[in-house]
């Protein structure tokens, strides 16, 4: 899918840059999740290097090989001058369309609601309150290996973040579902919004068990909790309600298929 290597990628050159960038905006719209490929990291990437290698792999063991497994990072589009991102070590920044248009990325769009100019104003209220918080390395490389070696859930409570301590996709799931409940409160005669990833597909196959452990034995009843978030739900939201969908991927600032 991303095949161009991280030392071709010149954010120097201000004239690709500036293309890159305008091509990638084009294909945005204000709410968007975008998700950052494991092609973005190298091996001299040393102090970061273990924590991303463990998240494909992880996202692997639970969706399994022909999902969309690889992506290692989650950002909030919400206009040209702020995405919203939760990242190691600068914690939760805002960043342009020119910071990341060279890295490689998938774009997901939201399917069950047309986002208008109040809700983006609602959503960048409540990520402005977690811009400067930390990043949680700790606890992401904790629940990653509580995954990846196979955590017995039966009978035992689960591994949770302590409260206000985020990764990327924890952090901008809380952005989304507090502007949930916000527009439940605001259209009290609409249908309710509903929580991210909370239904099952019914028609997964076998080899999904894992996807189903994780679900049925989350604290919330019969959904994905926030802080067991991460990139490749967004993904493979085709596995719960097909919350998003795939309308874009760049590499170099380029499209790509």
């Amino acid at each position: 899918m991303f095949g161009v290597p991280v030392w071709k990628k010149d954010y120097h050159n201000t004239a690709h840059v500036a293309e890159a960038a305008a091509r990638i905006k084009a294909a945005l719209k204000p709410g968007d999740m975008v998700n950052t490929d494991a092609a973005l990291k190298t091996w001299w990437d040393l102090p970061t290097s273990f924590a991303w290698k463990l998240i494909p792999w992880d996202q692997r063991k639970v969706f399994g090989g022909n999902s969309v497994f690889k992506d290692i990072h989650s950002t909030m589009y919400l206009d040209p001058e702020h995405t919203f991102s939760m990242q190691y070590p600068e914690g939760g920044v805002y960043l342009k369309v020119e910071d990341y248009c060279l890295d490689p990325i998938a774009v997901y769009r939201y399917r069950r609601h047309e986002f208008d100019d109040g809700d983006i104003r609602i959503m960048r209220k409540f990520a402005d309150k977690i811009i400067g918080k930390k990043y949680a390395l700790s606890e992401l490389i904790h629940i990653l290996f509580e995954t990846i070696l196979n955590f017995d859930f039966e009978g035992k409570k689960r591994p949770r973040f302590r409260k206000r301590r985020w990764v990327c996709s924890t952090a901008t799931r809380v952005v989304f579902e507090k502007w949930r409940k916000f527009w439940n409160r605001l259209n009290p005669g609409k249908p309710k919004m509903h929580r991210l990833f909370d239904t099952l597909n019914p028609n997964l196959d076998p080899p999904y068990t894992r996807v189903r452990d994780l679900f049925l034995h989350g604290s919330y009843p019969n959904g994905v909790d926030i802080e067991m978030t991460s990139p490749a739900h967004y993904a493979n939201s085709a596995f719960y309600g097909h919350e998003f969908e795939l309308v874009a991927m760049f590499d170099n600032g380029e499209g790509v298929g």
